[in-house]
């Protein structure tokens, strides 16, 4: 991110302790290449919080107007942060993502994963299946406080909880149809933690359930004509070389 074409960012990493008081010792020597740089601000949890309330605590720490998610094992286009940015303010958006190249650990390009673009679709869509990836996503400061942060609550579906939340308080959303986020699978990461991937699959139920039951979004599924068309075309257009965590992870929404 620190080579993106629209510079005038702020970069906030919050890094959790392994346990206790035990840092992964090789992302604070990454961290370190960079510690001249007066755009990146590095925040160590004195406990371990976990992902959401750290995820939480970058968004309350920063400064700007608009949040870009951001994951380390991810690649970004250099161009990803002025695209969004031009695309959010022309389409009058407050959630904007893009589509994605899905890569593996060697950059080897596995797929395309393909989302709705405009607003309307996305709300069509969203009681079936999270529309965003989020590593991709930018979103308005003041839209996700708002709307109450992330949800601890719904660990694994946390992002497709506050999208939710965010379109029932009339929020638009809208993806960049251009492949600006290079998103990265590992072999076998979600099966190594069964207890994981199945909490991660019932929160995620769980929105699904709190989305449908929602007669705002009940009424624009009766009112989409589009609906089934875009239901096919909503996932992802990936063939992994091997059928494990990877297919999950796309395809299992």
């Amino acid at each position: 991110m620190l080579d993106q074409t629209f510079d005038n960012i702020e970069i906030v990493v919050v890094v959790d302790p392994i346990d206790s008081e035990t840092y992964d010792q090789s992302t604070l020597s990454v961290l370190d290449n960079y510690r001249d740089d007066k755009r990146l601000k590095i925040y160590l949890n004195r406990v371990r919080m976990g992902f959401v309330r750290s995820l939480n605590k970058a968004i309350l720490l920063s400064k700007g107007d608009l949040i870009a998610r951001a994951d380390s094992d991810d690649v970004y286009h250099r161009k990803r942060i002025e695209e969004q940015l031009y695309y959010l303010q022309n389409h009058q958006l407050d959630v904007v993502g893009s589509w994605a190249k899905i890569i593996d650990e060697n950059n080897r390009v596995l797929g395309m994963w393909i989302t709705p673009v405009r607003s309307e679709d996305i709300l069509s869509v969203l009681p079936f299946h999270t529309c965003f990836i989020h590593s991709s996503v930018m979103t308005k400061r003041d839209t996700i406080i708002r709307c109450g942060l992330y949800s601890a609550e719904y660990f694994g579906a946390e992002d497709y909880f506050l999208w939710y939340k965010i379109a029932a308080k009339g929020g638009r959303l809208g993806n960049v149809p251009q492949f600006l986020t290079f998103y990265r699978i590992k072999h076998g990461s979600i099966l190594r933690n069964f207890k994981n991937f199945f909490v991660q699959r019932s929160n995620y139920l769980k929105v699904k359930v709190n989305i449908l039951r929602d007669p705002y979004f009940r009424n624009i599924i009766k009112g989409s004509k589009r609906l089934l068309v875009l239901l096919q075309g909503a996932g992802a257009v990936f063939v992994p070389p091997y059928v494990d965590d990877c297919a999950k992870r796309v395809f299992f929404y």
